[in-house]
Order: C-alpha cells, then structure tokens, then sequence
C-alpha cells in the first residue's frame, strides 16, 4: 500500500476502484448479451 494522506488516497482510489467495478459488471454483462445472442443464433441455425 502507498503510504500517502488519507485525503489522497480516498480521492485517488476510490473513484478508479468503482469505475473497475462498474466496468466490470459492464464487461460482464456485455459478455452474457453476446452469449445469450450466440445461443439463439445457434439455435436457429441448428433448426434449419
């Protein structure tokens, strides 16, 4: 852990640990999308 103010370290690290947490589950959740988008597809394709 960086030794820096309590102050620099809430406004530095916050912030960019929610933005990798909100990516995250953006990332996670585009990935499902795709899978799901994936499995109708294959399912229509396989019905042909």
């Amino acid at each position: 852990m960086p030794t820096f103010s309590p102050d620099l370290t809430l406004s530095l690290d916050v912030p960019t640990n929610i933005m990798n947490i909100l990516f995250n589950i953006a990332k996670a959740k585009n990935l499902r999308a795709q899978a799901a988008a994936n499995a109708h597809l294959m399912a229509q394709v396989g019905r042909k």
